[in-house]
């Protein structure tokens, strides 16, 4: 009976064994092949061979963005991967496309889908939306130690958005009173508030988490929720709903354990059961095996029960020391436990990536540095054979290495030298490096493999920059202008091309006696020995030429390859020397002919302080140098005695040229000099640029007051004779007008005529003011005459220039006899009248406003006299504004930078005088010397 119970409890315990043994978690596979959506033939027939283009907001992961590869990938490409399989079409994220281009691009039809979009009520103008597929709620971020329930907890915060998306829209809508901060893209968002740039950030939960654990923001939470929720549409171009109505069926095909799936591989926190099989297992059996062996003698006692009184005590005994042991060993469990979970927490937060290998290269153990590095989840390595983790073209010499190992089992420390790369799940490759070491057999375990990894891509990225850089820098020294040469115990360890070429010795050469001045060189090795650098030494070398160079030179005491020298920077100033000497000689130059210039010459800078002054300008103004010097040039000369203040800078015309660079000339000007009395002057002031900046300017001036003088008498002379003329021609019309009335009464009186008077002079036509004298102006049309008859040959034709010729001479002539508001007041005046003559002569009054704009339109093109155009008019104020181009008398006097159609302003309003019997104040508001090829009027009538 003992044998039969022994044989069950063995095999109890084999069955209890390979139970165990035999436990393992399995996740259920979805198949991959998608029932497709069930489409309409009219809907089929427009997928049918269709690439269709998705504009991606690529900065918002992890919904979508491009990874490393370039592959698109996120919670929403895993969303379009199903509903591509679902319809069987190709749909194709477009790369480099910012947010607000991929919405532009869907409005003129280049982008057919957008991915990821919020409905919203302004977008449904231009996209059809389908159905959401996933729904998000937006959070309150914020910096560890503060808090907030919700919105109303904002008030007076400053709060962070994402500029354009749709919770900026609903917060400016709602929320008015909370001061938002828009930013350029999320990570941007969350830097600035893990910086403390401003209080709060509101967006996405997903995008948000992501980021924050990403970046490793690790002093930010989710403080708080908002009333705003983000569903997840697909947004169709608004040309294509069939496409749309497709794309609606497939995402109603996913299923929401599908959509669940796709979220926690994205989002959700992955969690490992905290039970050790492989110590609980034994632990358990043995207690199963001692329970039963306890079950079976007390069976077999009950059974002798009568026989074996004696020995029920010491069974007691030992039943109660099975407990005991069942203590110990419970208690013994759970340090072992303890002991592996910190043991385990150690290896997880290693910054190296860490993994367990047996003898034959199968990983029993990985931290999550592991599987972040090489792009694995979780639990993915385990029992896998190492080699995967080796590029593919290396694993069978991989192999080979490996076994060799595990024969001699030497440790390998990190950075060995050796060039190793390791292979993620995607396939890529990155350098890394890889430390063993032996861990010793423990229990069933045989002897096994600690693995360390490390990622040495920057290190490696850092060590190409180093090289770049030295190899740069190396290049600099080799076309370098400067020469270089480093100096240890008296020997040339290091010499730029630059500096063999010009001064001879190479490296490996003892260092020669360059200086050509012994003294000069003395000097140096004393400065050198009393302070560790010498700048801009001016030294004396001879170069290869054997002729003596200058040379700015720099000494620096240094160590070169672990020994003291001195590193040398020369630059040859000979060609500097020479400019600077024929420099000084010009300046002298200068100074003699600013001393013997019969005119007035001075400089001024930005400031219009006096910088020099020559001779002349001293001996006109009565000043010494010394007094002018460094003083502003207005309070100087521009006085109206010696008790007023000066002019302010603004009024003075010569402040143009020292602080706007314009070059300036005036005639008449009126300056004062020291003892009180003024004096006028010429002047021109042109603009100083040193290196194209403005530096101040120089002016030339003369005294010209004997000249005015002159002037004066001779106007005086002028106006005399001009006087004289009309007294005189007078009287000679009255003489002739006296003979002709003799002549009549004589004739009255039957006697012959006594006096011959040209018949041009008529008895009853008075005596008639000369032009000179009239007030009134006395035009009529015929007084231009029959063209064709007095230009038989020529006709009526006539350049032009020759008509602004005669314009602008005139003006010319009128502005300096008067001035030109007087020749503007003029020309307005003669305009006028011409507008008023030419509307009496080739006019018919209109009848409304419209049908003179039109006549006149016609008379100007038929006549030539322009193109005219009403921009606007506003016939309830009798506001217009027309536009004249091609006109005869505009050329935009570029050169003066003056407006010149006065007299076109005076026209326009006679003609606006005879047909509205008003007045209007006509005046140009753009011409071609502000830009545009025609002049622009503005009429107003006069109040």
């Amino acid at each position: 009976m003992e044998k039969k119970y022994l044989r069950i409890l063995i095999v109890t315990l084999f069955l209890f064994l390979g139970g165990l043994l035999g436990l393992k978690t399995a996740s259920a596979d979805h198949p991959d092949d998608h029932v497709k959506a069930e489409l309409t033939e009219e809907e089929k027939a427009f997928l049918a061979g269709k690439e269709f283009r998705l504009g991606v907001d690529a900065e918002r992961a992890p919904f979508e963005f491009f990874d490393e590869k370039g592959t698109y990938s996120g919670i929403t490409a895993e969303f379009v991967d199903l509903v591509a399989k679902h319809l069987g079409v190709a749909l194709v994220p477009q790369k480099g496309l910012k947010w607000t281009e991929a919405i532009e691009k869907t409005k003129v039809g280049q982008i057919d889908v957008i991915p990821k979009m919020t409905p919203t009520e302004e977008r449904k103008k231009y996209l059809i939306f389908t159905r959401p597929y996933i729904t998000f709620p937006s959070v309150i971020v914020m910096r560890k130690g503060h808090s907030a329930s919700g919105l109303d907890d904002l008030k007076g915060l400053k709060v962070g958005v994402v500029k354009g998306l749709v919770i900026e829209a609903n917060l400016k809508r709602d929320r008015p009173d909370l001061p938002l901060i828009p930013m350029p893209d999320l990570e941007t968002a969350l830097r600035e508030l893990s910086a403390g740039k401003f209080d709060a950030f509101i967006d996405n939960l997903g995008p948000v988490t992501y980021t924050i654990d990403k970046v490793g923001l690790a002093n930010l939470r989710i403080a708080g929720e908002t009333p705003y929720t983000h569903d997840l549409a697909m947004g169709v171009r608004k040309d294509w709903p069939l496409l749309a109505s497709a794309l609606d069926k497939a995402l109603a095909g996913i299923t929401e354990q599908e959509k669940a799936e796709i979220k926690q591989r994205w989002l959700a926190i992955q969690y490992t059961s905290s039970i050790n099989w492989m110590v609980v297992g034994p632990i358990g059996i043995a207690l199963l095996a001692i329970t039963t062996f306890v079950l079976i003698w007390n069976r077999r006692l009950g059974r002798a029960i009568r026989e074996r009184k004696a020995a029920e005590k010491e069974l007691t005994r030992l039943l109660e020391e099975t407990k005991q042991q069942a203590k110990i060993l419970k208690y013994q469990q759970e340090k072992l436990q303890e002991t592996e979970a910190w043991f385990r927490g150690i290896i997880e937060s290693a910054p190296d990536g860490i993994l367990v290998t047996n003898s034959s290269g199968v990983i029993i153990l990985s931290n999550a540095m592991v599987d972040q590095m090489f792009g694995y989840q979780p639990g993915d390595l385990l029992n896998k054979n190492v080699d995967i983790l080796v590029p593919e073209d290396v694993r069978a010499e991989h192999a080979l290495k490996r076994e060799s190992f595990m024969q001699t089992l030497t440790g390998r420390e990190m950075g060995s030298g050796l060039n190793l790369r390791g292979v993620r799940q995607d396939g890529s490759e990155y350098p890394v490096e890889i430390g063993l070491s032996k861990l010793p057999a423990s229990g069933t375990r045989g002897t096994c493999v600690c693995v360390s990894i490390r990622d040495i891509t920057e290190r490696k990225a850092a060590e190409l920059a180093l090289a770049k850089s030295r190899e740069r820098l190396q290049g600099i020294l080799d076309t370098s202008p400067i020469a270089v040469a480093v100096f240890v115990d008296g020997v040339i360890r290091f010499a730029n091309p630059h500096f063999t070429d010009l001064l001879g010795p190479r490296v490996g050469d003892p260092a020669p006696p360059l200086c050509a001045d012994a003294a000069g060189r003395d000097v140096l090795v004393e400065l050198l020995r009393q302070q560790e650098i010498v700048s801009d030494f001016d030294v004396q070398m001879f170069g290869t030429d054997q002729k003596i160079h200058n040379f700015m030179a720099t000494y620096l005491r240094t160590e070169y390859e672990g020994e003291k020298g001195t590193l040398a920077w020369l630059v040859d100033i000979t060609k500097i020397k020479t400019i600077e000497k024929a420099l000084t000689e010009a300046e002298e130059r200068s100074r003699l002919l600013l001393e013997s210039a019969g005119e007035g010459i001075f400089g001024v800078n930005t400031r219009g302080q006096i910088t020099f002054a020559n001779p002349a300008a001293l001996r006109m103004w009565g000043y010494g140098e010394e007094e002018l010097l460094g003083k502003k040039i207005e309070p100087i000369i521009y006085r109206s005695s010696l008790d007023t203040p000066p002019t302010p800078a603004d009024d003075v015309h010569m402040s143009a040229s020292y602080t706007g660079g314009e070059t300036r000339r005036s005639v008449d000007d009126i300056w004062w000099c020291k003892d009180g009395h003024s004096f006028y002057v010429d002047y021109s002031s042109t603009p100083i640029y040193k290196e194209n900046i403005l530096v101040g300017a120089v002016v030339t001036f003369g005294d010209v007051t004997e000249r005015k003088k002159v002037e004066k008498e001779l106007e005086q002379y002028v106006k005399d004779l001009e006087r004289f003329n009309r007294l005189v021609v007078g009287r000679e019309i009255r003489m002739l007008h006296l003979k002709q009335e003799i002549n009549e009464l004589r004739r009255q009186a039957g006697q012959s005529a006594k006096y011959i008077v040209p018949a041009e002079v008529g008895l009853n036509e008075g005596i008639k003011p000369f032009k000179e004298d009239r007030e009134e102006p006395t035009f009529e049309w015929a007084m231009l005459g029959d063209i064709t008859k007095g230009r038989p040959n020529l006709g009526s034709s006539m350049d032009v220039a020759l008509y602004r010729l005669l314009q602008f001479t005139l003006r010319d002539v009128i502005i300096a006899k008067f001035d030109s508001e007087t020749a503007d007041n003029i020309y307005f005046e003669a305009g006028e009248l011409a507008g008023r003559e030419l509307y009496r002569a080739m006019m018919v009054k209109a009848k409304d406003f419209d049908e003179f704009i039109k006549e006149v339109q016609e008379l100007f093109g038929n006549l030539k006299l322009g193109i005219l155009k009403m921009e606007q008019a506003e016939l309830e104020t009798m506001n217009f504004v027309l536009t004249l181009a091609e006109d005869l008398g505009c050329s935009g006097l570029p050169i003066s930078n003056e407006t010149i159609c006065t007299y076109d302003e005076g026209f326009i309003s006679g003609l606006l005088l005879e047909h509205t019997g008003s007045r209007f104040n006509v005046k140009e508001i753009d011409c071609w010397c502000s830009g545009d090829r025609l002049c622009r009027f503005e009429a107003k009538p006069v109040a």
